[in-house]
């Protein structure tokens, strides 16, 4: 009597020995995901433990010629909309605030909006050429009280250091609340005068008293013989158009330097920054080495006697 085939409990393959089916009575093909004989499990999932059908790949029906192919869907799918409009991957453009006096920068980001702003505006001024060097100057007036559009008019770089124009040390100092009293005028022979005098004399002189609230006045003179000591007396530009005010300019920054280093925070005005030498960082000068001679080079430069 013929022995009972065992059968696969996936397909209708009947196996002749028992070893020819897994432990859980599943054939090599089947386990293998090779699905023949009319197999129960086309389609479904396999037992646990049993690798998974290998994907069977399908031929792409070719599209007729002389059609164009159909124009996908403007419109994105559900899923990518909703990802798109998901806080996490979608920044929001941040808004400048703005009070009564203009507008409030609170971040680098703002800085740097504003400052291409004013280059695309063509109002930047010629010494700051990028939005990066009008950031720097905003920075600049920020650490000192200056707004945005006062930095930009006040600040500058004057041979490579930043400097404050015209009359903005004074305004930051009297904006600071510091300042009790102030006083700027000339002196020459001996007595007070209010303008500089046409034929000055060694002595004459240029007079700033400041008096910081707490401390005693600061009285500070700028001589018509440290002008010329400085080679400022003279000098092309300002110092030849308008003396008087370049002496006043330079007593008035002394004092108010010493007087209130925190305010100022060491910024010196544009005149003195132009009238200060650029400072240059002299590079090592390498000499070539003077080579040894050789006795064919003796022989030829030796003279006539030397060879009798």
């Amino acid at each position: 009597m013929p022995a009972s085939k065992s059968k696969c409990a996936c397909c209708d393959f009947a196996a002749a020995d028992p070893s020819e089916l897994n432990a859980k009575g599943v054939c090599a093909d089947c386990a293998a995901g090779n699905h023949q004989r009319n197999c129960k499990m086309k389609g479904a999932q396999l037992p646990i433990g049993e690798p998974a059908p290998a994907p069977v790949e399908t031929q792409k029906a070719e599209e007729p010629k002389g059609e164009p192919p159909p124009a996908a869907s403007a419109e994105p799918a559900p899923t990518q909309a909703l990802v798109q409009a998901t806080p996490q991957t979608q920044k929001a453009v941040r808004t400048i605030e703005a009070d009564e006096r203009g507008l409030r920068l609170t971040s680098i980001e703002e800085m740097y909006r504003f400052a291409s702003a004013v280059c695309k505006s063509g109002l930047a001024p010629a010494s700051l050429k990028s939005p990066e060097a009008v950031m720097v100057a905003l920075q600049f007036g920020a650490e000192v009280g200056l707004s945005p559009m006062q930095a930009l008019q006040n600040v500058a770089p004057i041979n490579g250091r930043p400097a404050l124009f015209g009359d903005a040390p004074k305004a930051i100092i009297e904006a600071s609340g510091l300042l009790e009293d102030f006083d700027e005028f000339y002196v020459h022979k001996g007595q007070r005068v209010d303008s500089w005098p046409s034929t000055p004399d060694p002595d004459s002189a240029a007079v700033c008293m400041s008096k910081r609230r707490g401390r005693r006045e600061l009285v500070t003179h700028f001589t018509f013989a440290e002008a010329k000591l400085a080679g400022l007396w003279g000098k092309a530009g300002p110092w030849t158009q308008y003396p008087g005010r370049m002496m006043r300019f330079r007593a008035r920054g002394f004092n108010l330097r010493d007087n209130f280093p925190d305010q100022l925070k060491g910024f010196k005005d544009e005149h003195e920054l132009r009238d200060m030498p650029i400072e240059v960082q002299a590079e090592p000068v390498h000499l070539p080495q003077p080579r040894a001679e050789t006795s064919a080079t003796a022989d030829a430069q030796a003279t006539p006697a030397e060879v009798a």
